[in-house]
């Protein structure tokens, strides 16, 4: 999930909890088989419970992260690069990688420039 879902959740608890307030402590209607102060209060604490896991999904959404790891390896021909993972993180060179690009063109590249 999201922190998005959390603060959807996080609203949703709000709304429950203001509705079963109401009905527990605003109503003062008497009938019989059904207690509307009761049903307020079990819907006050839905609210709170859904509040509280609305809040630890926001808490632990934010330290969720992806990260991307990109090999680079010098082959005969020229350069080959892998790449796996999600976004958002800078790539950091694998063991062996070079650290700087070459400006001297490959094999195949001296092929294709003028005499």
């Amino acid at each position: 999930m999201n922190r998005g879902t959390g603060t959807g959740l996080i609203v949703f608890g709000v709304v429950l909890g203001v509705v079963g307030a109401i009905m527990a402590f605003a109503i003062t209607v008497h009938t019989r088989g059904f207690n509307i102060n009761t049903a307020g209060w079990i819907l006050f604490g839905v609210g709170i419970v859904v509040l509280l896991i609305g809040v630890a999904i926001l808490v632990t959404g934010s330290r969720r992260s992806s990260t991307t790891v990109e090999n680079v390896q010098s082959t005969p021909t020229g350069r080959s690069a892998s790449r796996s993972g999600g976004t958002g993180a800078r790539p950091r060179p694998g063991p062996g990688a070079q650290a700087t690009r070459d400006t001297k063109p490959g094999p195949k590249a001296e092929a294709l420039l003028p005499a």
